[in-house]
């Protein structure tokens, strides 16, 4: 992270760690909400008998990062987050005959994260299974970044990709 005449800078960071294996949307709304970019991931995987035409099997998984800077998070912006990330489900998931899974990520940038508001990210539980799992699943994943305090607040099913996060903004 840097600081450039004073402001933090680190939305940037992050959208230029994801630039090379992700799609960048600038200023994204989905809702009432607008981000400051989404970002897109879909990573697609086919077997093959003699020609493309005869596909054995496929697979598809998708991920998406919404990310937001808001200058000091309450907890009408959590509660609002939960409802967003319970609207991009619907929008993002596309049940084809080859979905496997779709990760949506909700990543906010914020100062001074009160305690009850940590807790109540860390308690965020948004999962969706398809079919019983056959068509695929899809769950959310919140990351909020407190960059005065340079600490990452995250929701159980963010610990998969925490690391990357924590690579990029600390």
């Amino acid at each position: 992270m840097c600081m450039r005449g004073g402001i933090i800078i680190t939305i940037s960071h992050l959208k230029e760690a994801m630039a090379p294996n992700f799609n960048i949307n600038e200023e994204y709304k989905l809702g009432k909400f607008n981000f400051d970019f989404m970002a897109e991931f879909i990573l697609k995987n086919e077997k093959y008998f003699l020609n493309k035409k005869n596909v054995v099997w496929g697979y598809e998984n998708r991920e998406y990062v919404l990310a937001k800077k808001i200058e000091t998070i309450t907890q009408g912006d959590v509660d609002e987050i939960q409802k967003i990330a319970e609207n991009a489900m619907d929008e993002f998931v596309n049940l084809t005959e080859n979905h496997m899974s779709t990760h949506i990520t909700v990543f906010v940038e914020s100062s001074d994260i009160d305690e009850n508001i940590k807790k109540n990210i860390k308690n965020i539980s948004i999962k969706k299974s398809y079919m019983w799992g056959i068509k695929g699943w899809s769950d959310v994943r919140v990351i909020v970044f407190d960059y005065i305090n340079k600490d990452l607040i995250f929701n159980k099913s963010s610990k998969e990709i925490i690391d990357f996060y924590k690579e990029v903004l600390i």
